[in-house]
């Protein structure tokens, strides 16, 4: 394995973080909001804007637009050094893409591309995208080549790209957490044992399930994960509280639709 992969996977550990703790605002915001009767639409579909953005204008310093030298190449160089204001979500795909195939080997950028998507509630091809970057990383991982450290690594990534798709399987079933999600979610809390997020939708499983005890302590794992300084902690304990008094959570209201 090349000895210069780690840095993309490090990265894609630290900008993923910046995703889930964006989607994870979000949700935990427009489920409370659900709860309360306030009416607030889910805002799942939007979960990764703030992170989405970040990530790309951070990968888009640190890619490799590939060689210079075919004029579909030349074409995605320009579209590195294009300002990020001016970029599209269609060129930040195309661009993401290219770097995929130049980079066998680093999962960010089908996980970018996922962000992208289910930022504008291309939902299904989200997931598509985040399982492209859920392969890659467990097929590096597995590769006997790759070290010890960089192995590690890619056990986060399958983590964040696992949690991601669980998180679109939540908003196609509008704000509910489905069976096939919680064992994504489960999975990912495995692999990515820091990760605050995959024990948020658990809770929010069980509490939807009228499993209180359980969505109590799972909000517990959630809270002993979250940055005491994180706007998710006093959301958390709100709805950790609800779990506590026995109190089931409303059902969130529809989905918004894209356009």
């Amino acid at each position: 394995m090349p000895s210069d992969v780690s840095i993309p996977f490090l990265m894609f550990f630290a900008l993923a973080a910046v995703v889930t703790a964006a989607a994870a605002w979000w949700v935990l915001r427009a489920y409370q909001g659900a709860s309360d009767g306030a009416g607030r639409p889910l805002r799942a579909v939007g979960a990764g804007v703030v992170g989405a953005g970040l990530v790309l204008a951070l990968y888009a310093v640190i890619g490799d637009p590939g060689r210079a030298d075919a004029p579909y190449l030349r074409r995605m160089e320009a579209l590195a050094n294009k300002p990020l204001n001016e970029v599209t979500p269609e060129e930040a795909i195309a661009l993401q893409e290219q770097r995929a195939r130049s980079n066998p080997s680093d999962p960010l950028p089908y996980f970018l591309v996922g962000s992208i998507y289910e930022q504008f509630g291309e939902l299904e091809r989200a997931a598509i995208a985040y399982d492209q970057a859920l392969r890659r990383a467990a097929r590096v991982g597995a590769d006997p080549a790759t070290s010890a450290d960089d192995r590690a690594t890619l056990r986060l990534a399958q983590g964040a790209a696992l949690t991601a798709i669980g998180r679109v399987r939540v908003a196609e079933n509008q704000g509910q957490v489905p069976a096939q999600a919680v064992a994504m979610f489960v999975t990912a809390a495995e692999l990515s044992p820091t990760d605050p997020e995959p024990w948020l939708y658990q809770a929010m499983a069980a509490a939807q399930a009228g499993e209180h005890q359980r969505a109590v302590a799972l909000w517990d794992e959630t809270l002993t994960r979250t940055p005491e300084d994180s706007p998710i902690r006093q959301m958390a304990q709100r709805l950790r509280a609800r779990a506590l008094a026995g109190e089931a959570p409303r059902a969130p209201p529809p989905m918004p639709q894209p356009g």
